[in-house]
């Protein structure tokens, strides 16, 4: 399909200097311009362009509209899927299985987050915070302060 920003402003520019064309045209030694055939064809030429670019606009529009009922129906079918997954979910065992994982996941959140509170005073302290730092976001920077701390009492 044509381009939407250039055709109608390109074909009404092209009928226009069509039409100009034949007001202006000059005469010749014979008094009949050397493309007066094929200039003719100008107003016709425009009058079909007119009517193409009004079938564009009408298209577009209908396509605009197919566009918007096919994302309806898509949206319905995406619905439906997602029903149908949740029920294939609960078949399987995935459901259970997800809510397990997330009791899971919770508790050794919990433990290792507690290990913020014990500060590590050997090496084997520190390695046994750094197997669990995965599972805490503040379980890092409680290993970098016992560095610090174990630094500190070295060199006291």
């Amino acid at each position: 399909m044509a381009d939407r920003a250039h055709s109608t402003g390109r074909r009404a520019l092209l009928a226009g200097l069509g039409a100009t064309t034949l007001m202006y045209l000059p005469v010749h030694a014979n008094g009949v311009h050397p493309d007066v055939d094929l200039l003719a064809r100008a107003p016709e030429l425009g009058r079909l362009a007119h009517a193409e670019d009004e079938a564009i606009e009408v298209a577009w529009a209908l396509e605009a509209r197919a566009h918007e009922l096919a994302d309806s129906r898509a949206a319905k079918l995406t619905r439906e899927w997602t029903a149908a997954l949740a029920v294939a979910e609960d078949e399987v065992g995935f459901t259970a299985a997800e809510a397990a994982l997330a009791r899971a996941a919770r508790a050794v959140t919990e433990a290792a987050n507690a290990l913020v509170l014990i500060p590590a005073r050997t090496l084997e302290g520190l390695c046994m915070k750094a197997r669990f730092a995965e599972h805490s976001d503040d379980l890092g920077e409680s290993i970098v302060d016992d560095l610090i701390a174990i630094g500190r009492a070295m060199t006291a």
